[in-house]
């Protein structure tokens, strides 16, 4: 009976030391985050201000992550079909993706209908703000916003806009505008965004365009497109008048972009991705990129984002019901 407890007692040894063993060389292998390449899924057009402002950030990024950083742009839907691509992919840290005011804020707000809320989605870090303009081609003939506005009051659904999603930013700052100036009426035309903005105003398909400054900043630059108001004051262009300048008071909307991630990312890949863009968003080279692109860097991290977003539900809920987007 002795001998066979020893018996006993040597298996359950050998047992334990194996799974001992077993456990220890998977950790071995096991590597640490990140390890190989890491998606950037950008859920709009190539061209636009997020797109632009996506590979400046993942340039600056590879560095600190020390793993390739690859843009992957997915448009469609107001930026809704990208943000649900990163939504449904594994939560550890290879796919992450760029956010908007507009995918993040306001479509949850105006369509019911939408498969996603935000607590379905990790938030990563706010990267950047920047200001929407208004903007017409350098042919037409309004100089100054007020010509604009005199004529579309003249003119009542004349005037057609280029204004990318329905619910993004440039649209609810156009809504605002006619509101704020007395009731415009101003036939909007979606699109997606980017590219497409500036080749329907270019072509003469619209009159004018909302558009973040950072998307027309070349043909401003090349003397194309005229920026009648801004929401915000924009670096390096200190003649164009912001729409209270302008003689149009209340239009405030500015917009930002921001990293999100799959539900359930583990605290310490969250913890790093944050780090790395929060050292990319010291890179001097970065800041005097994007300042030079009309776009200011405004990083913030996991806990301050998410307050900065609960504030916005609340301010956005109320212009979105104001301008008869939602009831």
């Amino acid at each position: 009976m002795r001998k066979n407890g020893w018996v006993i007692v040597m298996i359950a040894l050998v047992i334990a030391g194996l799974t001992a063993l077993c456990v220890v060389s998977g950790q071995t292998q096991e590597k640490p985050y990140p390890s190989r390449q890491i998606d950037f899924v950008i859920p709009y057009d190539p061209g636009g201000s997020i797109d632009l402002m996506s590979r400046i950030f993942v340039e600056a990024v590879k560095p600190p992550l020390n793993v390739p950083v690859v843009p992957v742009n997915k448009p469609g839907a107001g930026g809704s079909i990208g943000t649900m691509f990163v939504l449904n992919t594994k939560p550890d840290g290879y796919t992450v993706g760029a956010c908007s005011l507009g995918s993040l804020v306001i479509s949850p707000i105006v369509e019911p209908k939408l498969p996603y809320k935000r607590p379905d989605l990790t938030v990563v870090c706010k990267t950047i703000n920047f200001p929407i303009g208004l903007f017409v081609n350098a042919d037409a003939p309004w100089k100054t916003l007020k010509e604009f506005v005199d004529y579309a009051k003249a003119n009542p659904g004349k005037v057609r806009a280029s204004v990318g999603g329905p619910t993004g930013a440039p649209a609810l700052l156009l809504e605002s505008l006619k509101i704020q100036a007395g009731g415009l009426n101003i036939i909007n035309i979606p699109s997606k965004g980017g590219a497409s903005m500036a080749t329907a105003i270019l072509g003469g398909h619209v009159e004018i365009c909302s558009d973040p400054v950072a998307a027309e900043v070349s043909l401003l630059k090349a003397g194309r497109v005229r920026a009648l108001a801004t929401s915000n004051k924009v670096p390096g262009f200190p003649q164009i008048p912001t729409f209270e300048e302008a003689g149009v008071q209340g239009v405030t909307v500015s917009s930002w972009a921001g990293v999100i991630a799959p539900k359930g990312l583990p605290k310490p890949i969250l913890d790093k991705l944050a780090s790395a863009f929060e050292t990319a968003s010291k890179n001097p080279a970065l800041i005097e990129q994007l300042s030079r692109e009309a776009m200011n860097v405004d990083f913030l991290g996991p806990e301050a984002f998410a307050k900065q977003l609960d504030k916005e539900d609340q301010m956005y809920t109320e212009i979105t019901r104001k301008v008869g987007l939602i009831k």
